[in-house]
């Protein structure tokens, strides 16, 4: 039975929303999306991942780009890690996902109890 879960944090300084989409197969995280995204009027876009102006500037500040750090953070969670490693240059994003993930297994968690 496949089943997703979802969890997001407030709004950043620019607006935006750190998110966290899972797909559970088997009791199994099979598919994640993370991202951040900003439904209103902003210079960056829609979602942190493909605004190449956010990427440009994160790698200028940290020498890493926001979309290759999410990419690192969701092969960790589907490699099965409850604890998230950080990921140079994006300390913040790192401990968002750690929250995020925190989140959703509890959720899991809560769905295997109540179908036992």
């Amino acid at each position: 039975m496949n089943r997703y879960y979802y969890a997001e944090l407030e709004p950043d300084a620019r607006g935006f929303r750190t998110f966290l989409e899972v797909e559970v197969i088997d009791n199994k995280i099979v598919n994640v999306t993370l991202d951040a995204k900003n439904e209103e009027d902003n210079p960056y876009g829609l979602y942190k991942t493909t605004s190449s102006k956010y990427n440009e500037e994160m790698y200028a500040e940290s020498g890493t780009r926001y979309a290759d750090a999410v990419e690192n953070l969701e092969n960790q969670i589907i490699q099965g890690k409850t604890t998230l490693d950080r990921v140079k240059g994006a300390r913040f994003l790192s401990q968002d996902a750690n929250e995020l993930l925190s989140k959703i297994r509890k959720m899991i968690e809560e769905d295997e109890q109540l179908s036992n």
